[in-house]
Formats: structure tokens, sequence, C-alpha cells
């Protein structure tokens, strides 16, 4: 058993500490309590603590110990000043500042000293207590002389040939840099950059590797190094020059690296195109995987960046405006030639056991492809990937099929259909095929996804066999999970396209189409690969989109709904995860009776009631915030069709309004209740003022209350301006506080657009709060009847101000 009781109590003997690490590993229940007992004791006051962290430091340190005792001791040191949640980290870095200055620098100096001359088995565990202590110190100005520390003894090393040292100093700034703010590390940003160069040219891998981790992590504050050219100059020659070096793990961080660099400072990569195109055309012909797939997503990155480059400088030019100044240098234009054909043999590599979720070759190739496809025109990439295709297609090698599929589906979203609808016809032929009778299920996957796409986007070409894809479709409909995901997908793209045909295939078979989905969504595998979501999609779309004909039909199916939401309701929960399926099987048969509404339109009053009940009830039972968040949009769609019969509704539903509002903290669920408010004032008029009074107390309080969160309040703003509408002029009571309210908010509308920003939901604010501010005014300058006009007179210049504000 452990021994807690010494004659000294605040003390912490090295010999204890070592029992206690082998209590915490031994796998015996009683002996990791006591452990962990001990633990917490130590913990419980400064004293204590102080002795404790000496203990593990004394102990990490000590080469006399267990070397698997020593990470053992690291581990622990490490979690008891870090953590990743922010409020107990705040908590475990208060308790490490509140230590002696002594104690902390006793522990540090020995830390330090131990990473610097002992083996790389210990160092790198040494090396991660280090940097979660400067994690807590470095940003509040203390242990200053660390990084200095650290540069000074890796050069050092460099030059003395000691190598272990070398590594552990760069291995200690690489895991500094990948948590630190960039800010903290700036005014050192040269000399890390310097000592990384020094470490990448080394001969020694353990420090190549170490420099190339370090630099990798460090990108974020080595900005202003990139702006240089002849700096710039040197750090690409050295990243390239470490890349050579015959060792994997290297080659992998230095492909990262480059990844980073086609992002962030894209400008400096043009003098070493040519050999990036070199070797990153070798890496992927003859490397392992690893290596294949960053060499990839090097070329996926460079598309991305020149896609936003472009993008950007057609945005300036419909602004009238300059560009970012970053040119596009059309690197995937000039490489698609030679680089293509290496991708789509690349969509051929494939585990036999992969799945359609494992990040593999394969995927990594089928994404580039799609990001040339969106970046290219097409006469670049058909010619070469269409004899690809029709070369893979019949081939006896699954892989081979699977591939052709695959590739054909990167160039269906951007091509003239009248360019490749003869391709798409030959392709449906075997797309049927081997969605139906291919034996390998990744080849029927693939096939389901593309005919999907080719619904989706090139539906001119096989509109006249519809009805032999969705028979086709539903015959595929108890295959895998996996496959039937896709299978959905394509069904609601084939009922999207479907509504602006003369005669769809789903017209005449509506209910049979619905139960067959309803099916699969009973499967006991329905919550594995995103199943369950699939088939509602489906059904969403084939019910919202029904043939004028089919209304008796969308009613028999809204009172299957009801029995499928009395069904999921009273399903017993045992655990967490059944009251996750729950709620979000509410969640997706919310959508779906939303969808019925809408499809029915005024067909939908003989369940109003029946869909009020409902509501209420998932209501009082106090479901998840977001199934009230859906109820709460689903009476609104009941609202607006309704009309001024939803009154009858308004007084059991208000409570769970006002509740709603009061719970400002579940911001969707709150805003929902707004919006859901201003369908109801709509709907009533006139006859909304009998709850006009605590609704307009919950909104103005809500509006100067400083911790709601912005889109709730622009949602506010909003519904001012509805309720104004609605009660005429019974709103003048409100008149004098609301202007109030909306003279502030439209001062920080005039304050926000004067604020330079490329941050889109900034921007999306911005536009929120404008429309909101409008709609508001609007509101009450038409609300308010003529001879009541002049109570809001003194309140046009806050009109005036908006109408000025910046794209009105």
């Amino acid at each position: 058993k452990i021994v807690a009781n010494q004659m000294d109590a605040s003390h912490v003997s090295l010999d204890t500490l070592e029992q206690v690490l082998q209590g915490a590993s031994s796998g015996e229940q009683q002996l990791m309590q006591e452990a962990e007992r001990q633990i917490s004791q130590w913990q419980e006051d400064l004293p204590r603590f102080s002795s404790f962290c000496l203990a593990l430091a004394s102990y990490s340190c000590s080469v006399e110990r267990n070397i698997n005792g020593r990470v053992l001791s690291c581990l622990l040191f490490k979690n008891v000043v870090w953590s990743k949640s922010e409020e107990e980290f705040s908590r475990k870095q208060a308790k490490w500042t509140a230590l002696p200055v002594d104690s902390r620098n006793q522990i540090k100096g020995l830390l330090i000293k131990t990473l610097l001359s002992d083996t790389l088995n210990i160092t790198q565990h040494l090396a991660q207590v280090i940097a979660k202590i400067a994690l807590i110190e470095l940003p509040k100005g203390e242990w200053s002389d660390l990084i200095p520390n650290l540069v000074n003894s890796v050069q050092n090393s460099i030059k003395t040939g000691a190598t272990v040292a070398a590594a552990s100093g760069l291995q200690t700034l690489g895991y500094i840099c990948e948590e630190i703010m960039p800010e903290v590390l700036l005014a050192a940003s040269s000399e890390i950059t310097t000592v990384v160069i020094l470490g990448l040219k080394c001969e020694d891998v353990h420090v190549k590797r170490a420099a190339a981790y370090a630099f990798e992590n460090a990108m974020d504050f080595c900005t202003k190094h990139f702006e240089n050219s002849n700096e710039s100059g040197v750090i690409l020659s050295s990243i390239l020059e470490a890349m050579a070096f015959p060792d994997e793990d290297l080659q992998c961080t230095c492909l990262s690296i480059f990844i980073d660099i086609a992002f962030m400072h894209y400008d400096s990569l043009e003098p070493f195109m040519n050999t990036l195109f070199q070797v990153t055309i070798e890496a992927i012909k003859n490397s392992p995987e690893r290596i294949t797939k960053l060499a990839i997503e090097f070329w996926s990155a460079l598309g991305l960046q020149e896609e936003d480059i472009l993008e950007q400088e057609d945005f300036a030019e419909e602004l009238g405006t300059e560009s970012t100044g970053i040119v596009c240098k059309h690197y995937l234009q000039g490489s698609a030639s030679h680089l293509i054909p290496f991708l789509l043999n690349s969509i051929c590599k494939k585990d036999e056991w992969s799945s359609s979720d494992d990040w593999t070759v394969s995927r990594a190739a089928i994404n580039c492809l799609n990001i040339l496809a969106d970046l290219l025109d097409m006469e670049t990439i058909l010619p070469i990937v269409i004899p690809f295709v029709m070369s893979n297609i019949r081939s006896e090698n699954w892989k081979e099929r699977e591939g052709a599929i695959w590739a054909f589906s990167t160039v269906l979203e951007n091509s003239d259909p009248d360019l490749i609808e003869d391709n798409v016809i030959h392709m449906m032929n075997f797309l049927a095929e081997y969605l139906a009778n291919d034996k390998k299920a990744a080849v029927r996957e693939a096939a389901a996804m593309t005919l999907g796409l080719t619904i989706k986007y090139q539906f001119k070409g096989l509109s006249s066999n519809a009805a032999e894809i969705l028979r086709l479709l539903m015959n595929a409909l108890g295959d895998k999970p996996q496959i039937v995901d896709n299978v959905c997908w394509a069904i609601h793209n084939l009922a999207a396209v479907c509504q602006l045909e003369p005669r769809s295939p789903f017209e005449n078979n509506l209910t049979q189409i619905v139960t067959a989905l309803f099916q699969t969504a009973d499967r006991k595998d329905s919550g594995t690969n995103n199943l369950l979501s699939s088939v509602y999609g489906a059904l969403n779309i084939v019910v919202v989109s029904a043939a004028p004909s089919q209304t008796t039909a969308v009613q028999q199916i809204t009172v299957n709904i009801f029995e499928r939401f009395e069904r999921v309701i009273n399903t017993p929960v045992l655990g967490t995860e059944d009251l996750t399926d729950r709620t979000r099987h509410l969640a997706l048969l919310c959508t779906l009776l939303q969808m019925a509404i809408q499809r029915l339109d005024e067909d939908v009053a003989p369940f109003s009631e029946t869909i009020l009940k409902l509501c209420l009830t998932i209501l009082d039972s106090k479901m998840d915030s977001v199934v009230q968040e859906d109820i709460f949009i689903l009476l609104g769609g009941l609202a607006n069709i309704l009309d001024a019969n939803f009154e009858k509704f308004a007084p059991s539903l208000f409570p769970f309004l006002m509740k709603a509002l009061q719970s400002w903290q579940e911001y969707q669920t709150c805003t929902a209740a707004i919006i859901l408010l201003g369908d109801i004032t709509r709907a009533l008029t006139t006859n909304f003022d009998v709850f006009c009074e605590p609704v307009m107390s919950a909104l103005c309080s809500m509006s100067a209350n400083p911790e709601i969160k912005a889109s709730v309040k622009t949602a506010i703003i909003a519904l001012f301006g509805d309720i104004a509408l609605a009660i005429d002029e019974k709103f003048a009571p409100y008149l004098s506080v609301v202007m109030s309210i909306l003279k502030a908010s439209t001062d920080t509308l005039i304050q926000l657009q004067f604020t330079e920003t490329d941050d889109y939901e900034s921007l999306e604010l911005l536009n929120l709060l404008r429309q909101s501010l409008s709609e508001a005014y609007q509101g009450i300058m038409q609300g308010i009847a003529p001879t009541n006009r002049m109570c809001y007179c003194h309140h046009d210049r806050l009109i005036y101000q908006l109408l000025l504000s910046k794209n009105l």
C-alpha cells in the first residue's frame, strides 16, 4: 500500500512517489484508486503541491530510476500543470504561479539541465513538461531566458556534435510553438528561424526531424521572414534539402510545411515550383502512402489557394477596388496535363479493407481532381479523364472499376451537358449494372454516389430513363448502410430534378416510395453511416415536391408521421446514447412534418389541432433544445398557412415562448422563439395585442442585457417592427423605449460599417443588423396610423441615419 504517513506531511519523497506511480500503472482497481487519492492530497495545499512538483521533476530527471517510471512521472507532471479544458487549465495555471519563485526556478532548472544531457527516449517527455510550463509563464513575461537558452544550446550542441541535446532543444521549441499564442514569441522569431534552419542542415536525422517539426509549428509567427525574398529563399531551400533526406517522417513534415506555405505564403513558391513539381510527382509515383497523400494534398492546397485568389480578383473587379495584391500564377493550369494522369492512377491505389471514411491515397486523389475540375476549363480535363474512365470501366480488377467511376464523378459538376451527354448515357449502363450486381461493396458505393452526382448535374441525358433510375435506386435500399446512404442522396436529387419535368416517376408511386424509405429508416443499422439522416433527407424532398394530384397521399403520410412521433416519444431511454438517438430522430421528424405542412398548404387545416397537440407534448416534456428549436420552426410554418385561424392555438403556446425568451443562453432556441413570435404577429395582426405587454417587456429587457448574443438581438429588433405593424396605434406606449434601442443599434451599425474586417461572421452580423433595423423602422412607420405618426416624427433623424448607412 501507498506510504502516506510521513514525518513531514508536506514532504514528498521519491520512494513514496515511486510507489504511487507503480500503483497508478498497476492495473489493479484498489491500488489505482489509492494512487489517485494520494495524488489529489498532494495538491490540496501549497506546501505539499510545491514538494509534489519538485518530486515529480526530480524523479523524471533521475537516471537511477526506471525509465518507464520516469516517463509516467513526466506524463503526471504535464497533467498537473495543464488541461485541455480552459477552465481547468486556468485553475492549474493559478496554482503553479502561486508557488514560490525559487521553487519554480529550481524545478525548471532541473528539467532544462536533464533535457540537454539525457537520452532521446526520456527527453521528448521532458520537453512536453517544459512546454506546458512555458505555456503558463511566457505569456506573463516570466522565464524570459528560456527561448534564448534553448536557441544557444541547440547552436552549441550542433557545433560540438551533441546531436541528442540539439534534437531535444529543437523538439522543446516545437512543443512550445505548437500551442502558444504567436504574439508571445514574435520578438524571438528570427532566432528561432535561424536555429531551425541550422537544424535542418544538420546531418543527424533526429535533429532534422525536430527542426522540421519546430518550424511547422512556428509558421504563424515567422510571417515577416517570408516578406523578404532572400530570407524566404533560404527557408524554402533548407526545407527542400531536408526533404531529400531518406527518412519518411522527415519528408512528411517537410511536405506538411509546404502545404502550409501554399496557403500562407503562396508568393514565395515561384522560384521553387519546378523543383517542387518534380519532387511531388515522384512522391505520388513511388513513395509510401503517407508521403503520397501529402504530395497530392500539396497540389490540392495550391488549387484551393488559386481558386481563392481568382475569386478575390473577380470580387475586387466587381466592386471596382484593388485586389489583395497576390497574383495567381496558374500553377495548376500549367501542370494539369502532367499531374492528372498520376492522380488518376492514384485513385486505383486502394487497400482491400479501407472504408469510404478513411483518408487514403485514393480519396486524396479524388479530392484533388475535384479541385482541379472547379479551377480549370473542362476542355483541359475531359480529354485526359474520359479515356481513363473508358479504358478501366470494364476492368476485371475491382479497384480499376471503382477508380473509373470515381474519376468520372469528378467531371460531372462543371461539364457542359452538351459536351458530355454521350458519355453520361454510356456510363449510365455501367453505373446501373454495378450498383445492382457488383460483388464489391466499394464499387456499388462509388456507383451510387456517382449516379447521384449525374442526376444532380447531368440529368439532361437521363431524363427519359427517370422511371428506370428510380426503380434501380429503390431496389438498392436493402444494401449495406454506406451504400444506401448514397442511394438516398440519389433519390433526393432525382425527386428534386423531377419537379421540373412534365411527368414525374414519383407521381403515381408516392405512397410506395415513402413506405420503402420509412422501412429503411426502421432498419436496425440505420444509426450507422449517417443512414437515418440520409433517409429523411430523401423523404423531405419526396414529400414537399409531391404532385398536386397526390394531396390525399401526402395527408396519409402526415398521419404516418404522427404515428412515428408517438412511437419515438414513447421509446424507453436507457442511457445517454438512447437519449441522443431520440433527439436526433425527433429533429428529423420535425423537419419532415414541416415539409408535409409546406406541401399541403391550406389542406393541412384538418391536422392543425393534432400538430399543435403533438408540439405541446414535446415542449412540455423538456426535450433537448435542438428539438424545441425545430418545433418552433414547424409551428411558424403552420402559423403562416393558418393565418388568423392560428389565434386559437396562441394561448396554449404562449407560456413556452416566454420560457424560451427567458432561456436566452440557449440562443438558437431563443432566436427560433423570436422568429415564431414574428410569424404569430403576422397571423393574428391586431389580436396579438393581448400578448403584447409581457412580450415587449421581455424583449426590451433582453435588448439591455450585454450577455445576450448579437444574433439574438438582431432578431428582437426585427420583431419590434412585426409587432408595430400588427397592433397599429397600440404600439405607441412602447415607442419611446423601442426607439432608444433602435438608436443604440443604429449607432453600432454606423460604427461597424467603417471598421475594416474580412471576417465572414462579422460581415454577416453587420448585414443582419442592417436588415433588422430596416424592417423595424418600416414596421413602425407603416404600423402606426397616420393620425398618430407625430408620436415618432422626432425620431426621424434615426431613420435618416439608417438610410445613409452603407449598402442599405
